[in-house]
């Protein structure tokens, strides 16, 4: 873990992230499975304080902090036609046991801006306004968090791992799991599907506890990953 740390922090994951190419098939690869039927369009970065609401309340300024790392629009098209979603995107490299609950906050928020912002521009027209509350006209909204360490990751995966529910209970209970890439429960061959600059870290995480293994990985990836910004890293 102290190696993990040491050569992959959030910092430097957020920034290799921010490189042509590596975001794209990171979504491309968690979102979609590799379905080469979907082609992704382009990708814009937004303001990571997007989700911080601001609530006009009496001309006092209301702030909801809920910051992400890094965050992007996408635009993809398949089969169905063109879409847009936003993606969040959480390097984790220290345990965090109620982040499956922050995820959750962070999508919600987006959401309520996106509504608060439709509602501004609709207020003068109330006939769009009615169109806008019974159509599917908000994008989809997710977090994918990475998990930098080569250990299983330690906290739930999904909420009710940790809400007590009684079988009494007989309204539907939701739930929310984690979008989540665990280094630790894929093969090496997985993380490479994430490509070579990202996959070749993935990999590095995976087995930098195992200082034999590591070393037999990191030659044979030699001559093909040498050129890659991340391998210069590692």
């Amino acid at each position: 873990m102290d190696c993990a740390i040491a050569l992959s922090t959030d910092l430097a994951a957020k920034n290799l992230l921010r490189q042509d190419g590596v975001f794209e098939q990171l979504v491309h690869v968690k979102c979609f499975s590799g379905n080469k039927d979907v082609e992704i369009e382009c990708v814009r970065e937004m303001d990571p304080n997007a989700a911080q609401i601001r609530i006009n309340k009496e001309e006092d300024l209301v702030y909801r902090e809920t910051r992400r790392d890094l965050i992007k629009e996408v635009i993809f098209k398949d089969d169905e036609g063109c879409f847009s979603m936003i993606v969040g995107l959480e390097p984790q490299s220290y345990n965090s046991q109620d982040m499956v609950f922050w995820t959750d906050g962070y999508d919600l928020a987006i959401y309520e801006r996106l509504i608060q912002i439709s509602e501004y521009e609709k207020r003068d027209d109330p006939e769009q306004e009615e169109v806008f509350q019974n159509e599917q006209s908000l994008p989809f909204v997710t977090t994918i968090v990475l998990w930098l360490s080569a250990d299983p990751w330690p906290a739930a995966k999904n909420q009710r791992d940790l809400i007590r529910i009684s079988k009494s209970l007989t309204m539907e209970i939701p739930d929310h799991p984690l979008n989540l890439i665990e280094p630790y429960a894929l093969r090496d061959e997985e993380l490479m599907e994430y490509g070579p600059e990202f996959g070749i870290v993935l990999v590095f995480i995976k087995n930098s506890k195992d200082e034999d293994r590591l070393s037999d990985v990191l030659q044979n990836m030699n001559h093909t990953f040498r050129s890659c910004v991340s391998w210069r890293m590692i």
